[in-house]
């Protein structure tokens, strides 16, 4: 199998390491690489591979997949989150059936273990903090960059089609969610000393912590009046290299995740 990289930046270098391990053949293209070759895409024979990776900047995202497909390409595209931040482009990517967005934490270990043991009709409540520190200035906004993971989670484990009235408050570069139907929060931030990726949820026979960087899944529950924690086994491994052996099986899973953008893309035009 050979695979085509767009985009060899941060995320773009990530997948050609695991490619490399997978021992697969791979090669890139991306304008920002001092090489003696042709830079321009046009120049791209894409039926020569037999899948593509986007891992450009999210706003190039649909003009690059357009460039693919117009070329006659047909096999499976992998298209990083956000898959696209336009509402047309959208619609036109999420109906190809075989564009796979990247939506890496669907494909984390705890996830998959929380989304086998909660109870959706017994839950109460579901918090997600996603934080850390960083000095480096971005153009991206909160939303696109981290806000779509727990957007999608929340989604995804709910099994949602829709959620009711929402507020965001936003303060530099924190952003907090709210949302009544279902009853959930969701707080964002660049700004905070400790790195956290956590979903809590409420039950009303237990609750779950879950840290996705750990992968590490805890029930908490209650035994003749005495608290008891339950560590919840869960098979540790990489969330990109679990998202790229889905991605690289013959006949990929296709990832729905139209709802969840269309609401991210809401919630960017209430920011703005």
């Amino acid at each position: 199998m050979r695979c085509l990289i767009i985009g060899l930046g941060n995320i773009g270098k990530i997948h050609a390491k695991y490619l490399t391990m997978k021992k697969l053949d791979w090669s890139y293209f991306d304008t920002r690489v001092e090489e003696p070759r042709d830079k321009k895409i046009d120049s791209v024979n894409f039926k020569d591979f037999d899948r593509v990776l986007i891992c450009t900047p999210e706003h190039l995202h649909y003009q690059n997949y357009k460039q693919v497909r117009d070329s006659g390409f047909s096999g499976y595209i992998f298209i990083e989150k956000p898959a696209a931040i336009n509402d047309e482009h959208l619609s036109e990517i999420l109906e190809d059936k075989k564009a796979i967005v990247g939506m890496v934490e669907r494909f984390n270990p705890a996830v998959q273990t929380l989304k086998k043991v909660i109870k959706l009709d017994k839950i109460i409540n579901i918090d997600f903090s996603r934080c850390c520190q960083s000095t480096q200035s971005s153009s991206v906004s909160l939303l696109e960059d981290i806000g779509i993971h727990d957007i999608d989670l929340l989604f995804y484990l709910l099994e949602l089609k829709d959620i009711g009235e929402s507020r965001l408050y936003s303060y530099n570069n924190t952003i907090t969610y709210m949302s009544s139907s279902p009853m959930s929060r969701i707080i964002w931030s660049k700004d905070t000393y400790y790195k956290e990726r956590k979903i809590i949820v409420r039950q009303t026979n237990c609750t779950y912590e879950v840290d996705l960087q750990e992968q590490i899944v805890k029930k908490h529950y209650s035994i003749h009046d005495s608290h008891v924690t339950e560590n919840i086994y869960v098979e540790k491994a990489s969330s990109i290299s679990n998202e790229l052996e889905n991605f690289l099986s013959p006949e990929p899973e296709h990832i729905d995740c139209y709802e969840s953008h269309k609401y991210m893309l809401q919630l960017l035009k209430d920011t703005q």
